[in-house]
């Protein structure tokens, strides 16, 4: 038996969408969700159906929080898409994994709600000696996580910090 794995690359407009299938035992993987528009959502969630119909996503890779990768998560969400756990770099995992200047939009206001509501489903991460995430195994699949390292993760959290104290979720 040939091991199989699909990838579908769905039309998030400026975002990002994927969603990876074993073949062999169905276990899928969505990595990101687009923006938070209603149309592209929409689109994205019929697709979604049309692949696993109303089976549940086993694993879902939120790889950061600017809006055209976290944005759509909560609209699918609502939709009754169902995901049974998250690996998700949530401002405040990354200050738990940390125990203790970006300047892209991100958007924090975003990763705040998305974390109340999928709070019990977030795969705890640890880093390695050298400061990077240990990879993970799920299924037929390895994930591997190239960056940040803990140097960077401790930059974005003073950074983050910083413009909490600030108040400008929505503007960041």
């Amino acid at each position: 038996m040939t091991k199989s794995i699909s990838l579908f690359a769905f039309d998030a407009e400026n975002g990002d969408c994927l969603l990876l299938i074993n073949n062999e035992t169905q276990f899928s993987i969505l990595i990101d969700s687009g923006p938070k528009s209603s149309s592209v959502t929409e689109r994205i969630f019929n697709n979604i159906r049309a692949i696993i119909g109303n089976k549940a996503i086993d694993l879902a890779i939120v790889t950061h929080n600017d809006d055209d990768h976290i944005g759509g998560f909560k609209r699918l969400l609502k939709k009754g898409l169902m995901i049974k756990s998250y690996i998700f770099n949530h401002h405040d995992v990354i200050n738990k994994i940390l125990v203790n200047s970006r300047n892209k939009k991100v958007s924090i206001r975003q990763d705040i709600e998305l974390e109340k509501v999928i709070k019990d489903k977030v795969v705890s991460l640890e880093l390695t000696t050298s400061g990077y995430f240990n990879s993970v195994n799920y299924d037929v699949f390895n994930i591997t996580f190239r960056s940040p390292n803990k140097d960077r993760l401790e930059d974005y959290s003073k950074w983050l910090e910083k413009e909490k104290k600030k108040k400008k979720y929505k503007g960041i």
